[in-house]
């Protein structure tokens, strides 16, 4: 049984909160329906480059978020931890197959992967109880959010050609011609990147010295789950080079999965 995330428990005849449960219900149930449909091959453009034997784990890795989420909305609508774990489980999964074209799909999903990090440093940013440290730390988190959104703003302008098995799909971005700043914007954008994961270490590290009881315990466990991410990144590079790129999404869906499933448990 989950642990409460939060002390305050919304009120279960509130229309807004019936509401916001309703909409809790439909995203988490999105997820799962955008995952059936993709290992059918029904989506418009279904993705080719993953072998089916990981299927079952990146499902998983997908949907245990968006589990956990619900289980918090149902109880705490008004928690920003639940509708991040639910749009983070979406964002996770193969939505940029949703697309028609095959060229834009695999170009939204190439720009795309830095949301696999953004939401889980979202969480870090306000764990347990949904709300920042202070004030001080919205420009922390908003400039968190402008790098990233400026990042893969940037990376869906990518020219190059796409990886085994579609390089002989045509980028829908070959031969327009754009500035030249484009070739070198990317950088101070994924430094900002790299530094809300030091900043989402931070936050933990406050949250927890200034957290006791339940919160604390499960802050304790958001530390150790964050604190394989380093270990995660070395196993991606590890499982790309021996295993390929299959080896090394597993690796990134199988940390998302315990960071989030670990802590929630506690």
């Amino acid at each position: 049984m989950l642990a409460p995330i939060a002390p305050a428990v919304a009120n279960a005849n509130n229309p807004a909160m019936r509401t916001a449960r309703l909409a809790a219900w439909l995203l988490a149930l999105a997820t799962p329906a955008t995952v059936l449909l993709d290992a059918a091959g029904w989506l418009p453009s279904p993705d080719a480059g993953m072998p089916r034997w990981l299927w079952t784990f990146a499902a998983a890795a997908v949907l245990v978020p968006g589990a956990v989420g619900l289980g918090i909305a149902v109880r705490q609508p008004r928690n920003a931890v639940a509708w991040i774990l639910l749009v983070g489980s979406f964002l996770a999964g193969p939505w940029p197959e949703l697309v028609g074209a095959r060229g834009w799909s695999l170009q939204i999903g190439r720009a795309s992967w830095p949301l696999l990090y953004a939401w889980p440093i979202a969480v870090a940013f306000v764990f347990p109880d949904g709300t920042l440290l202070s004030r001080r730390w919205r420009w922390v988190a908003g400039i968190g959010a402008t790098c990233f959104i400026g990042f893969m703003t940037v990376a869906m302008f990518d020219r190059s050609r796409y990886d085994h098995p579609d390089e002989r799909v045509r980028n829908p971005m070959a031969g327009v011609v754009f500035p030249h700043w484009l070739d070198w914007i990317w950088v101070p954008f994924w430094f900002g990147i790299l530094g809300s994961l030091f900043a989402g270490a931070i936050a933990i590290r406050l949250r927890l010295r200034r957290s006791t009881g339940i919160a604390r315990l499960q802050t304790l466990w958001l530390a150790w789950a964050a604190a394989l991410i380093p270990l995660g990144l070395v196993g991606c590079l590890l499982a790309h080079v021996f295993l390929g790129g299959p080896g090394s999404v597993l690796f990134a869906f199988l940390l998302v999965l315990w960071s989030v499933y670990a802590p929630s448990r506690r």
